[in-house]
Parts: C-alpha cells; structure tokens; sequence
C-alpha cells in the first residue's frame, strides 16, 4: 500500500472518531483526546491573559487565585458540572469543535482542562 493511500486511510479513521464525539456518541475520552481539548484550553486562557502585558497582570492574579479554588471544588450536580465547564472556557472549547460530552462522563477533561488554564495563567505571568 503506497504511503499516500496510507495516510487517507489514517485520516479517515481519525474524522470517524471525531465524527463519533460530534454526535455525543461517547461518554469519555481517550488520553489522546482529553489533552488535545486540554491543548484547547490552554491557548483559549492564553489569549485572555496574553503574556507580557501589564495590564492584564492583575486579572492574571485574580484568574490564578480563582482556579485555585475552582481546583477544590467537587460538583455534585450536573448544573454544577456544567458551570463549572462554563468557567473554565472548557464548554466554548468544545462547541468550536462541534462536540457535546455528557459532564458526568468528563471528569478527567475537566481536571486536565484546571491544570491547562492554570499553567496559562503561570505562564502569562
């Protein structure tokens, strides 16, 4: 099989997958999937907080302090859940790539997302 028709059919199985989370197919995510959303995540904060700029380093502050407590926060509702995902711009991420995942099923997407938005926010520092 020449390489080119190798890769068409890589992408293909690719696109189904992520065909298959458009449709709210699948309660959870692969590893591979939850870090590339968390990726998502991380330059959405970045371009909230950009780094180097002096006007945003007290918003920076407030951001961090802020995700310091969302970090201890256990939702125990889906409404919880999913404000939760509102703050954390992980709901926006997701509607940009078409997709709906259930909040009790991405738990793990959600702590990776914590961990994204508060390196950016180290970073912007």
């Amino acid at each position: 099989m020449p390489a080119e028709a190798a890769w068409k059919e890589y992408d293909a199985r690719i696109e189904a997958k992520w065909a298959h989370l458009r449709a709210g197919a699948l309660s959870g995510l692969t590893v591979v999937q939850r870090e590339a959303l968390a990726g998502d995540v991380y330059r959405h904060w970045l371009t909230c907080c950009p780094a180097g700029s002096s006007s945003a380093v007290e918003n920076i502050v407030r951001d961090s302090a802020l995700l310091q407590e969302w970090a201890e926060e256990v939702p125990s509702t889906h409404e919880e859940m999913a404000d939760l995902m509102g703050r954390l711009g992980l709901d926006a991420v997701l509607a940009a790539r078409g997709l709906v995942i259930h909040p009790w099923g991405c738990w793990p997407l959600v702590m990776a997302a914590q961990r994204a938005a508060q390196h950016a926010c180290r970073y912007a520092m």
